[in-house]
């Protein structure tokens, strides 16, 4: 395994729930909590995604105060990141 694909492995966490299911719910204040308390929270910054399919994904970011990044955190802050691919699975969509 080369370093940068081992380095990623060693940031990937075990995920106790579904990621994908037709109904999903989550204790933000929990998984901020959870992104605190991980090494990677060490650099300012943390991210886990709780919502993932094929097309669709929602991740939820925390920032500490001051930490430049394409937003800037004027205060310790967390934001969910909704990324979607509209289209992009058209087997899912029946024929009219």
């Amino acid at each position: 395994m080369s370093d940068a694909a081992d380095e990623h492995a060693q940031h990937r966490r075990p995920h106790s729930q579904p990621m994908a299911a037709a109904y999903l719910e989550f204790d933000l204040a929990r998984e901020l909590e959870q992104l605190h308390r991980e090494p990677g929270w060490s650099s300012g910054q943390n991210a886990k995604t709780l919502v993932k399919y094929e097309d669709f994904r929602v991740v939820l970011t925390a920032l500490d105060q001051g930490l430049s990044h394409d937003v800037e955190a004027l205060e310790e802050s967390a934001f969910l990141l909704t990324i979607a691919w509209p289209g992009r699975d058209e087997k899912r969509a029946p024929s009219p």
